[in-house]
């Protein structure tokens, strides 16, 4: 199954055991839907998070991330194998799953261009390469379709620097009153 056909079977909504990992079904799910990877691994993954992910995905038409989200994907997913927190089996079974989904996103081609603008938003925002690569990304979707861009990542820099940058939040509630 792979992550729209397991988006479409989530219940319609609440109940949910933490509010804050829940998405606020009075604002509307996104239409277009940016996500990092570490909201890309939510997908695969059961952790804290997912739920709220996942449901987003649910109600998104687009789901659009980065080229570079990939080898990031495979890299936290390998870690987690090497970590023990994956078992062999579920590990070629999510690596499947990923390579069935990959072509459903709309993905954002790394080029120099794109480069260049993560380059600004860095010094701008002050955050780690790879998540000026992302913002620059999500921002690339939202020029391109002109529609406002919910941005999901697990970052709290990232995640203001969205923000800053006129873009919706999926986990702005998640992050309200932690340190």
């Amino acid at each position: 199954m792979g992550w729209r056909e397991a988006a479409r079977a989530l219940p319609p909504g609440p109940p949910c055991p933490r509010p804050d990992d829940c998405l606020d079904h009075r604002e509307g799910p996104p239409v277009i839907l940016y996500v990092d990877t570490s909201a890309l691994v939510k997908l695969y993954v059961d952790e804290a998070g997912a739920l709220l992910v996942r449901q987003g995905v649910q109600g998104a038409e687009v789901v659009a991330t980065s080229e570079i989200a990939y080898v990031e994907l495979r890299a936290a997913v390998a870690r987690r194998r090497r970590e023990g927190a994956l078992t062999a089996g579920d590990y070629k079974r999510l690596l499947r799953r990923l390579h069935t989904d990959w072509p459903e996103f709309l993905l954002i081609a790394v080029g120099s261009s794109l480069i260049r603008d993560a380059g600004a938003i860095a010094e701008q925002y002050r955050l780690r390469a790879y998540d000026a690569v992302h913002l620059a990304a999500g921002l690339v979707v939202q020029r391109q379709t002109e529609e406002p861009v919910t941005f999901a990542c697990w970052d709290r820099a990232l995640a203001a620097a969205a923000a800053k940058a006129g873009m919706r939040s999926l986990t702005t509630r998640s992050f309200a009153g932690a340190p």
